[in-house]
This record gives C-alpha cells, sequence and structure tokens, in this order.
C-alpha cells in the first residue's frame, strides 16, 4: 500500500456491521465514505472517488446491493467491489460473482477475513493500473535470479 490514504465506499444497512467494518478500516487507515442505502451511496460516488467499494447485498428499501454492484461495474472496471452476504444465502455469494465481485465475504464478518480480502482487491488494482500503463506487475526487486 502507498503512504496515500486509500478510500472506500462502505455501502451496508445493517448498523452494526457497517460501523464495525468502519472502526476496523479506520483503525487500519483506510478513509471510509459509508452509506446506509443505494440512494446514498450514489450520492457518494457523484461527489467522490474511491479506490475500492465494500457493498452489502440487502441494502434496506429501494435498490438494494446488486443494482449498485452493477453500477460500480459500468462506472469503473477497475475499481473493485466486495460484496458482504448473510451466511445462509449461497445463490447471493454466486450472483455477487457473476455480476463482476472481487470477492464476497460472509456475515458475521470476521476482521482478519475482512482485511485480507481487501489488501487482495486492491492489490490486483494495482496490478490492472500496472499492466494498463506499461508496467509489469510480476517483476519485483525481491525476484532471485538463476545464473545458467
Amino acid at each position: 500500500m502507498t503512504d496515500e490514504q486509500q478510500t472506500i465506499l462502505l455501502a451496508e444497512a445493517d448498523v452494526a456491521v457497517r460501523r464495525s467494518a468502519q472502526s476496523l478500516l479506520k483503525a487500519r487507515n483506510f478513509k471510509v465514505a459509508p452509506a446506509t442505502d443505494f440512494e446514498s451511496a450514489q450520492k457518494l460516488l457523484a461527489t467522490q472517488s474511491f479506490d475500492l467499494a465494500v457493498v452489502g447485498t440487502d441494502l434496506g428499501a429501494g435498490p438494494g446491493g446488486f443494482v449498485l454492484l452493477r453500477s460500480l461495474r459500468a462506472a469503473s472496471e477497475d475499481r473493485p467491489v466486495i460484496m458482504i452476504a448473510a451466511n445462509d444465502e449461497l445463490e447471493d455469494v454466486l450472483a455477487a460473482f457473476r455480476l463482476g465481485a472481487a470477492d464476497v465475504v460472509l456475515k458475521p464478518l470476521r476482521p482478519s477475513e475482512l482485511m485480507a480480502v481487501i489488501n487482495r482487491a486492491l492489490g490486483v488494482a494495482a496490478n490492472v493500473a500496472a499492466v494498463q500503463s506499461g508496467m509489469n506487475p510480476a517483476v519485483t526487486d525481491s525476484q532471485e535470479t538463476v545464473d545458467g
């Protein structure tokens, strides 16, 4: 991760899940923009840029998380979206991947799992940006060479 603080859109209707995820992310030096529903998430998307979005499948009244996922995918192919799904909703997990989610975490959220998924998604985003700029993300300073 760079020294620049990365920004995450956190759209989740469940207050307890949203607050715990927001607290965890802030403690890990992420800037978090919380949204409670589809409409508030859309307003944030119109006024801010985000490195990553974490979106609940159920956003309360109005359009749900899958509509927001489609909107996010249409707006930016390289911005990763992680979905939060209920533990017993296998169909939601499969739908999230079919619609382009980078990953899915299940409720109840486990801090280590959420951070691992976010770090992996942001690493993938960095690799996509590097490839698009002409760099090879597979080449690192730590690679060893073998003399022939």
